[in-house]
């Protein structure tokens, strides 16, 4: 269900004639799925006399601001043509052309504010827009609320202004009842939903922070607490749209406005880490890695993880920002998938994730000088993964070495055998642990290190400590 608020239905009176005849395409083409709340149509009639200048008296501004402008200008090329005693007449020719582009741009918009301006807008029975809206309108507007009900509701929403509780409270200084509208409108798509049991992509004008949830000024979806009321009462997704969203998304000849589509228009991805807006990303990321160095992350249990993937989905710092671009499934999926399962390489300074970890291992070079002595580094541009490996040099050598944790042994073993192929020198394996871990055992050491002999590997055991990261990437830097 596609539901529109009052303020889209005002602004077909501002649109150009372009975006309002897309609106209108839209909303028939939606069908059964489009629908108004009956307290937004009470306030389209409220306001709708007020809004039928709003074309020529942004005109109006407009035109004055651009005679400002040309007065100024005029004032500029004054004082510069005198310091540098420029002719008169040279000077007049300057301004003439200044006061001709002026002009022109003054008759553009004059113009296109009698474009925008519906004819006979003021009579009802000759507003061409209003006689189209009343058809798409036909049978796609909510009940009025009973009076018992809307006298409850009048009450809930003066509980939410005085607590703040979205939505509505930002307008708890209007006169009367008129505060109430926000909530009024939220609780009867409410009502709608729960019948028709669907989602629900809410498109609205308002940009009030007890609509939306806001990243660094922009908005990014419907606040938290509107989702998770949502859920509660129609066990359905909401999704929030400004007109622009819809129109850049929808094709009127092609309606499919689903879950999906809303979600491409509200966020830049779906799914993917690579493609969430870039400082949502970060700002994710240094949240899950801060909480992750404080729960130990590498020491924790399945179990235990499993049970913090829940609760990143349900906090509002990290669930909250991704259930503005995806669905509660896919938002535990990136978390898992996406953002997790490249901890440990950032933590080893792999990856684009790497600046966002609070500690890191010292790199290559450690292992590298470890293994075979200080005059050996690590050759440039043979750093890699899958697992941790890189190739070392001391000028006349080259020696294939990689690294891990000693769960993945086997993984090193394998990689390393390969090398033995075709390669001069002898592969290393390094099994690496941390402050913390439990260590290998001395049997362990002892089986290992006879596998490796035998299959002409060189195996080594490094004990490491961990460094503040030097590239941590702290919000706002």
């Amino acid at each position: 269900m596609v539901v529109f608020d009052a303020n889209v239905l005002l602004n077909l009176y501002r649109y150009t004639e372009e975006t309002r005849d897309g609106l209108l395409a839209i909303m028939e083409a939606l069908g059964e799925r489009f629908w108004v709340p009956h307290q937004a149509l009470v306030e389209f009639w409220r306001n709708r006399e007020s809004t039928l200048n709003t074309p020529r008296d942004s005109a109006r501004e407009a035109e004055a601001l651009l005679m400002k402008a040309e007065r100024t200008a005029k004032d500029a090329i004054s004082v510069w043509a005198k310091s540098s005693a420029l002719p008169d007449e040279r000077r007049d020719e300057i301004i003439g052309h200044f006061r001709s582009v002026f002009e022109k741009v003054c008759k553009v918009v004059q113009e296109q504010a009698e474009n925008d301006t519906i004819p006979h807008a003021r009579d009802t029975n000759q507003d061409a827009l209003l006689s189209r809206l009343s058809t798409v309108l036909a049978g796609r507007v909510g009940p009025p609320m009973s009076e018992s009900d809307h006298t409850v509701a009048l009450k809930e929403a003066k509980r939410r202004a005085q607590a703040k509780e979205p939505p509505g409270y930002r307008d708890q200084e209007k006169d009367g009842d008129l505060g109430a509208g926000d909530y009024l409108v939220w609780e009867q798509l409410l009502i709608e939903a729960s019948r028709r049991q669907c989602d629900v992509l809410f498109v609205t004008n308002d940009l009030k922070e007890d609509w939306w949830r806001k990243i660094r000024g922009e908005q990014r979806g419907p606040r938290l607490e509107l989702q998770t009321e949502f859920r509660s009462r129609t066990r359905r997704q909401l999704f929030m749209l400004q007109h622009t969203g819809l129109l850049a998304q929808a094709n009127p000849s092609d309606m499919s406005i689903g879950p999906e589509s809303v979600e491409e228009v509200e966020k830049i991805d779906r799914m993917g880490a690579s493609h969430l807006p870039p400082e949502t990303r970060e700002t994710l990321l240094l949240e899950l890695y801060r909480q992750a160095h404080e729960l130990d992350w590498d020491f924790l249990g399945n179990s235990e993880k499993a049970n913090q993937y829940r609760q990143w989905v349900e906090d509002p710092e990290v669930g909250g920002t991704l259930l503005s671009f995806m669905t509660e499934a896919k938002a535990r999926v990136w978390i898992k998938d996406v953002a997790m399962k490249e901890y440990a390489r950032a933590q080893e300074g792999f990856g684009q994730y790497s600046p966002y970890t609070v500690m890191r291992f010292r790199g290559p070079d450690e292992i590298v000088k470890s293994v075979c002595g200080p005059e050996w580094s690590v050759k440039p541009d043979s750093t890699g993964e899958k697992p941790m490996h890189c190739y070392a040099t001391n000028g006349a050598a080259t020696r294939y070495i990689c690294w891990g944790h000693p769960r993945t042994f086997r993984d090193l073993m394998g990689a390393a055998l390969n090398k033995t192929i075709d390669s001069k020198e002898r592969p290393a394996i390094v099994v690496t642990t941390r402050d913390g871990d439990t260590g290998v055992t001395t049997d362990e050491q002892h089986k290992q290190t006879q596998l490796a002999e035998r299959s002409g590997i060189e195996i080594n055991y490094l004990h490491r400590s961990m460094i503040p990261n030097p590239e941590y990437a702290r919000e706002g830097s």
